[in-house]
């Protein structure tokens, strides 16, 4: 979810154009989730200064970094909400999506090794929030206890990149406009973005009684469409259903698909370039697996599907996968004569109207025979791409059927009672203008271009 729109970019050039050490991309956080936080970290130290006074003086270390969710009690952390009646927390969500300046991390690292320092492992915890179950023969039952693991967090590394100061940032010696000025200054940042494009994660099945969705595989697919709704109204459709709220969801599915490969864009700008006006209409799909896409003016009033054997340039043969002959090949079409995309997935569809996937990749063995074998072949990002160019289309079918009880909607295994599918190899287009293509049986398939 992070590489939506302008979030890794935004992580990227903040922590490059100012040279930092360590960034964090982070965004709102539900009260007593089971994730860290960011906090800004003071440590208070002593500096020997034979010329004051004293002897020397106190100063102030500072570093954003992170704080584990099991740690909280231990460092008097109250896990409060932004305001009352808020479910937000006041503390932003650790991503563990991360910014890392090498030469600072490798100096702080090396710097450890030397004085035996804890960096080398950073944040180490010991994680005892969960219990397990097993069957005790002494007393002959199953007991629930709770088990601990050992863990090392990386984000960590941010507790030994800290930026000294002379002074505190709150209280009198501090103030707002002092500590927007320290923060500037530190050598670890942090950039916020809202949720549901930084994270979504899957870390639970969902139980089926429950309408909560929450780090579920059907969560991250609802935040993947709330997304596309956004992303198609900024290209200017007149017309794009709602994706529905939660019960809706699980109970008849998104209102609409849209999927498409990062390429299109990422940048939802670059997207509303290629796409521009036309309509989704209720329960239509929308799959661009393509990256060069020109659509002005497409209506799509069931499925359209788009696929690129080269999305992003073309094939080639590593060097020590060169045939006997000594002669590159570029990558082959799978079995099924759908070209495969080069992620693993086939743009062909079974007879049963799944979206057909392949874990494997198929591969010319010098001889024109297709071998199941993976091969070694590798992306030479070129202009030898699939590219899609429709102005003004209407493109008419029944579509999806979202009554069947074996879609899935989540992995995008979901059956159709007809499709427009234009599937294009090597460097074909495919061009369409002023039309309506209606029904099934319409299918494209460039072979190879020019």
């Amino acid at each position: 979810m992070a590489g939506v729109d302008t979030t890794l970019l935004a992580l990227a050039g903040t922590g490059f154009s100012a040279r930092r050490a360590f960034g964090f991309m982070s965004c709102e956080r539900v009260v007593g989730a089971a994730e860290g936080m960011n906090v800004l970290q003071e440590r208070k130290v002593w500096v020997e200064d034979p010329t004051h006074p004293e002897g020397g003086t106190w100063q102030h270390d500072y570093a954003i970094t992170n704080v584990e969710y099991t740690e909280f009690e231990r460092l008097g952390i109250t896990d409060q909400p932004m305001h009352e009646g808020s479910n937000h927390s006041a503390f932003p969500a650790n991503t563990n999506i991360l910014y890392v300046g090498l030469a600072a991390a490798r100096a702080a690292v090396e710097a450890a090794v030397a004085a035996g320092g804890g960096e080398v492992l950073p944040g180490l915890i010991f994680n005892l929030k969960k219990k397990v179950k097993f069957f005790d023969p002494i007393i002959q039952q199953d007991r629930d206890v709770r088990a601990g693991r050992m863990e090392c967090t990386m984000q960590n590394l941010a507790d030994s990149l800290t930026t000294r100061s002379t002074r505190a940032l709150t209280g009198a010696a501090g103030g707002q406009q002092a500590a927007h000025q320290l923060t500037e200054q530190l050598d670890t940042f942090m950039v916020y973005n809202m949720r549901r494009k930084v994270t979504s994660s899957a870390k639970k099945k969902r139980d089926p009684r429950s309408t909560h969705i929450h780090q579920t595989p059907e969560g991250a697919f609802y935040d993947l469409q709330r997304n596309a709704w956004q992303v198609l109204q900024r290209c200017g459709m007149r017309q794009v259903p709602a994706v529905g709220d939660v019960q809706e969801y699980l109970q008849h599915g998104p209102g609409f698909i849209f999927l498409y490969h990062p390429a299109l864009g990422p940048l939802w700008d670059v997207i509303s370039q290629k796409v521009r006006g036309g309509a989704l209409l209720d329960g239509s799909e929308l799959v661009l697996e393509v990256a060069e896409a020109r659509l002005l003016d497409v209506t799509v009033d069931g499925s359209l599907l788009v696929y690129a054997d080269n999305i992003m340039g073309h094939m080639v043969a590593s060097p020590e996968a060169h045939g006997s002959n000594g002669v590159q090949h570029t990558a082959a079409m799978g079995s099924n004569g759908y070209a495969m995309q080069h992620n693993g997935h086939s743009n062909g569809h079974n007879s049963n109207g799944f979206s057909a996937h392949s874990n494997g990749s198929s591969s010319s063995n010098g001889n024109g025979k297709h071998s199941n074998m993976p091969s070694s072949n590798r992306l030479q990002y070129s202009s030898q791409n699939g590219r899609v160019h429709l102005l003004n289309v209407t493109v008419q079918n029944v579509g999806v059927d979202w009554h069947h009880p074996g879609s899935v909607y989540w992995q995008h295994k979901v059956v159709r009672h007809e499709a427009c599918r234009v599937i294009l190899h090597g460097r074909s287009e495919f061009e369409a203008y002023d039309c309506k293509i209606s029904g099934d049986q319409v299918r494209y398939r460039g072979l190879g271009g020019w």
